[in-house]
């Protein structure tokens, strides 16, 4: 029991770290897109 609680945990704090990481990547993207058109 405990190790499936453990595992929703893990598996939440994965896909909302993959998120996050998207999304930071997303944005990196987008600021060299508007740096280089701006050039």
């Amino acid at each position: 029991m405990q190790v499936m609680k453990l595992l929703m945990v893990m598996n939440n704090f994965m896909n909302h770290y993959f998120h996050l990481l998207m999304l930071n990547v997303n944005v990196k993207l987008k600021i060299v897109m508007y740096l280089v058109w701006n050039i």
